[in-house]
């Protein structure tokens, strides 16, 4: 059974991903498939394993996210495969004929068989005959290469964007696939066996027949000339334990075998070891991979004996609860303790009797007396740490005292209480350096037991009931974890150098760092480990001291509970590092690259703070970190599109003024200074350095004045600002824009901080230019296919590549899919054509890849004016005017697309028509 959580397919989200991508009779296609295959399971893993959550203002503690929980929300790339990229009848064909007709055992299987094919990445990295592979971008392209390439493999096209958090593994030829787990199954007892191959199930005779408890995979491994079936002994010895709660050693049972699940068992030369047990030997190494079912036998008896016989037990508490568990034919039994009398329906017994069971038995409990009110006593119980002083103890929440008890008459429910502080910081003594240890609230023990309550939990009388054995008190004592390699300190580096980098993580001269600035449990650290152990198996640096930023993302990370690993309970805020510095900064103590740091330049404008190593040390884990100057820089970008005749004249005498509105110094851009040309998008990028955080710039253009009349043109224009930090993401018409500086780490990979983009479409009047734009962003994107079509016939055209232009040609034209540029414009002459004949049906055949097609779309005559216009479309996605259709394409609901919006800007000249298109 799968770790994670199977998300379940809207299958409404499919119809429409499925009735816009094809033709009506394709659609008509699929519901048919839909209703005659058999039933099947369109679920499939969600592979972040983190659970969804939005950080509110209940996470926080004043300046400290304090919250355990990761900010997260799932999206399409949690998933190894998009439908929406997929062929859905194919996919409805291969579940239907894969044997547990399920989309993941598809998906896995595929995976598996793409990855013993591959040998670039199926090699990278082994141990004991088994190849793993990390999912990422880079090794799920080259799953599908391998998918494409191979015929014996299922056509599924996997998602490239997956999250990089699972491992694909597979074992070499010899073994065949699948490895023992150390964990046994998730079966239920009673639940269907698992079929798949290479698996085991695991049966008792309860209660007068042969039930599942669950299952494990085994291993196939060549001896000579046959192939044996094994498992670890261990693993079966766990699994029938901890689903019967007894202690059985190697040697306390034997098992049959058979391929079938209920005939042609047999024990001979098959049998439990004290390390490996043997459950299958084939000459095939084909025929040994099949599922086993493996019955409990008793010692020495023959294949089909029932003599190891169980019978289920069940109590049934006055409150309804109930507790189930399997017991040996034989075996005597302690009936729980309480105020409570028992029957079995035949005999009465006290609690606390011994009974043999013979059979398959209910024991109901009857209340003797039960209390009218229980009273919680809490103990906050606090550790007394050596060599730590704690000047603050905690308490009871909203209390003075450690020690409080609580009084509920019956039927009341109880809510837990809290301690005053979760998390208690202690001074080392005798330490210069400021240093603390963290003791960290875990939870209320209940009485003598494991149970661990939390604080907020409310109890209903029932659990105040059986929390208290019946009895009047109900003894609540706090739990704390201390160890001083559960605690976290933070420093700064004063020259901002990061000098721990993979390989090289030692101690360093304290007399480099501030003090102690932040101190944080640390959770999820097996403590038993040496400092080297522990650094090797959760320590974080990069592999370079010039960039830190990887590292620190990581160790950001870290932040919020879980179960995979090392995990912080808090994390400092850049603001409150900053305020931290003030005396180091006012003594010159700090410097970035051999300046110093301005006391009144401590903030996230000037610097960005990148934590470089997380390092286990003999007397804590060291988070350390340093300063990385921001610099402020604008790109100005020009994109000229359309008519290439037009576009020729226009860039004649085509420039832009930047002024500095704060100094008045101007500076001209013009396409004899440019920084860069992208040449394919005809786009020209200049870059303004030096610019202050908020300092106002204004960026205009001066277009070329056309003066020929004789040429019938129009010109469609738009610009758009983003900056790196979305503060001032806008879009508009005109040619003038005002900015803000921003400042930005280059070290985040990017050297883009602020971005104004102008962009002119410069088109002929006897043409219609169709821009291919992303929906959300206004970007213009490549790879549409479209079809223009009149009274149901198709229009031809002749293509111009010199010009790429399309011409309408009715009589010799032989085009009739417009494939448009690699930027997604389409430049279409309309001369000779005439609308009186009917609209124009505008049919986008192919999307751009990750996106979902767009329905038809009519243009024609709106009134008796014969005015051109949209008729019929997707009013939110499609736009028309003088001659300009712009076409929007939205993304799957499943994935991510960063949203920005795009400006438009029109500009009608002597009745021409013109699109603008921005591009990067």
């Amino acid at each position: 059974m799968n770790a994670f959580e199977n998300r379940k397919l809207n299958i409404k989200s499919i119809l429409f991903v499925a009735t816009t991508a094809v033709l009506t009779a394709a659609v008509c296609v699929l519901l048919f498939c839909l209703n005659i295959t058999p039933a099947v399971a369109l679920e499939q893993e969600i592979r972040c394993g983190i659970e969804e959550h939005t950080h509110t203002d209940n996470c926080y503690n004043g300046d400290f996210l304090v919250c355990e929980k990761p900010a997260h929300t799932h999206d399409g790339n949690c998933y190894i495969v998009l439908l929406k990229d997929n062929n859905i009848n194919g996919i409805l064909t291969l579940l239907g004929n894969s044997e547990t007709r399920s989309l993941e055992y598809v998906i896995t299987d595929t995976m598996s068989s793409a990855l013993t094919f591959n040998s670039n990445i199926n090699s990278a990295e082994s141990s004991g005959g088994v190849s793993t592979m990390a999912l990422n971008q880079d090794t799920v392209a080259e799953l599908n290469n391998t998918i494409s390439d191979e015929e014996e493999l299922p056509d599924i096209v996997l998602n490239e964007n997956i999250n990089n958090v699972q491992t694909l593994a597979v074992e070499d030829e010899e073994q065949q696939q699948q490895q023992p787990s150390s964990n046994v199954s998730t079966l239920n007892i009673e639940e269907e066996a698992d079929t798949s191959n290479y698996t085991a199930n695991f049966y008792i005779y309860l209660d007068g027949e042969w039930t599942c408890i669950g299952s494990l995979p085994f291993t196939s491994a060549r001896n000579g000339s046959r192939y044996n079936g094994t498992i670890a002994t261990s693993d079966i010895l766990d699994l029938v334990n901890n689903k019967l709660g007894t202690e059985y050693a190697y040697n306390s049972f034997d098992i049959a075998v058979s391929t079938s699940q209920n005939s042609g068992y047999s024990k001979s030369n098959i049998g439990m070891a004290s390390v490996t047990t043997t459950i299958a030997y084939r000459q095939s190494s084909t025929n040994i991979r099949y599922a086993r079912h493996i019955r409990l036998i008793p010692e020495g008896g023959s294949a089909s004996s029932t003599a190891f016989a169980f019978y289920t037990v069940k109590y049934v508490y006055p409150d309804g609860n109930t507790v189930t568990t399997y017991v040996r034919s034989g075996t005597t039994v302690t009936l729980p303790t309480g105020n409570y009398e028992w029957s079995d329906g035949d005999n009465t017994y006290s609690a606390d009797e011994a009974v043999t069971i013979t059979g398959t038995t209910t024991f109901e409990a009857t209340m003797l007396g039960p209390p009218t009110y229980i009273n919680i006593n809490y103990d906050v119980n606090f550790p007394t740490v050596s060599g730590v002083t704690v000047t603050t103890a905690p308490t009871i929440a909203g209390h003075a005292t450690t020690t409080l008890k609580d009084e509920y008459t019956e039927n009341s429910v109880a809510t837990v209480r809290n301690v005053s502080m979760q998390s208690v910081q202690g001074t080392v003594n005798n330490n210069s350096t400021g240093l603390t240890r963290v003791i960290q609230f875990k939870g209320w023990r209940v009485g003598n037991t494991d149970v661990i309550l939390q604080p907020n939990t409310k109890l209903i009388w029932e659990e105040l009931l059986q929390y208290s054995n019946n009895t009047t008190s109900l003894k609540l004592t706090a739990v704390w974890d201390y160890s001083p390699l559960q605690t976290a300190t933070f420093f700064i580096r004063f020259d901002s150098v990061a000098v721990d980098t993979d390989g090289n993580i030692t101690g360093q001269d304290s007399n480099k760092y501030t003090k102690q600035i932040f101190a944080a449990y640390v959770g999820g650290v097996d403590t038993s480990l040496s400092t080297s152990q522990l650094q090797t198996k959760y320590g974080i640096a990069d592999t370079t001291s010039d960039n830190s930023y990887g590292a620190d993302q990581e160790i950001r990370a870290l932040y919020g509970e879980r179960t995979d690993g090392a995990w912080l309970s808090a994390f400092p805020t850049d603001e409150f590092v900053f305020e931290e510095l003030v005396e180091y900064a006012q003594t010159g103590y700090l410097s970035v690259d051999g300046i110093a740091v301005k006391a009144e330049d401590r903030n996230s404008k000037e610097y960005a703070i990148r934590w470089y190593v997380f390092k286990s040390q003999d007397d804590a884990w060291h988070i350390d970190g340093k300063l990385v100057k921001k610099v402020g820089l604008i790109h100005v970008y020009k994109t000229f599109a359309g008519n290439q005749e037009l576009i020729a004249e226009a860039k004649t005498d085509f420039y832009i003024d930047a002024t500095d509105v704060s100094t008045g110094v101007n500076t001209v851009l013009n396409l004899d200074n440019y920084t860069s040309y992208d040449s394919a998008t005809d786009t020209y990028m200049w870059e303004i350095t030096d610019v202050d955080y908020g300092e106002y710039w204004e960026i205009t253009e001066h277009p070329h004045q056309f003066n020929d009349g004789s040429v019938d043109f129009s010109i469609y224009s738009e610009y758009t600002v983003m900056d790196a930090h979305g503060d001032q993401s806008i879009t508009g018409t005109g040619t003038s824009l005002t900015v803000s500086g921003m400042t930005y780490a280059l070290d985040e990979g990017s050297d883009e901080v602020l971005r104004a983009e102008f962009t002119n479409i410069y088109n002929r009047s006897d043409s219609i230019i169709i821009k291919k734009q992303d929906s959300l962003t206004g970007v213009s994107i490549g790879g549409a296919v479209f079809q223009l079509s009149q009274n149901g016939q198709a229009l031809k055209f002749t293509y111009n590549a010199e010009t790429d232009r399309y011409q309408y040609d009715p009589e010799n034209g032989t085009v009739v899919n417009l494939e448009g540029n690699a930027n997604g414009y389409y430049e279409i002459c309309i001369d000779n054509f005439s609308y009186d004949l009917g609209p124009i049906t505008i049919k986008e055949k192919t999307a751009p890849t990750g996106y979902t097609p767009i329905g038809n779309i009519e243009i024609g005559y709106t009134d008796d004016g014969k005015t051109v216009g949209i008729l019929s479309g997707n009013s939110e996605l499609i736009k028309y005017m003088s001659g300009v259709l712009i076409v929007g394409n939205s993304t799957d609901s499943s994935s991510v697309t960063v949203k920005k919006r795009m400006g438009v800007r029109r500009i009608r000249v002597a009745g021409c028509y013109c699109s603008a298109f921005s591009k990067w």
